[in-house]
Order: C-alpha cells, then structure tokens, then sequence
C-alpha cells in the first residue's frame, strides 16, 4: 500500500465512524463495485437511524417504497456501523 493510500484509509476510517452514510456509501462501492447514489431520502433515513443510535430515538418506523434502501441503511449498515 502506498503513502497515499494510507492516507486516504485513514481519512476514510474516520470519515466512516462519525457518518452512516458515508460508511453505507463507501462499503456499497467496495462490495458491490458500483457508486451508491446518495439521494435527499437517504440523508434524513441516516439522520433518524444515528439519533436511535444516540439514543434519542427508541421506536422508528421507515415507511417508504420498495428498492429505496432501507435494508441497505437500516440492517446491513446500521449493524456494521454501530459495532
């Protein structure tokens, strides 16, 4: 690994424990090889699932259509996120 790769690894850590979307985005393009789209539904489903993580938030319902990454942001990278 090169010096500036380090050194984006390093910024990319942090950058993705104080963000779930930014830790959602960056392990979506490393699994899936492909850019996750960050769209304005996706930015206020992260915001309420850090206030559960904070704890300011008990009970959360996300109700929305099918194929607009729930399960992506509230399973699969919430549980990564917070561990």
């Amino acid at each position: 690994m090169e010096l500036d790769e380090a050194k984006v690894f390093k910024v990319m850590n942090v950058a993705c424990k104080n963000s779930l979307l930014t830790h959602t985005a960056f392990f979506y393009h490393q699994s899936n090889k492909v850019k996750f789209v960050v769209n304005d539904h996706h930015k206020q489903i992260c915001e309420v699932l850090e206030f559960v993580l904070c704890g300011k938030l008990i009970k959360v319902i996300i109700n929305i259509a099918p194929r607009y990454s729930k399960t992506e942001l509230a399973v699969v990278n919430l549980v990564s996120h917070a561990f």
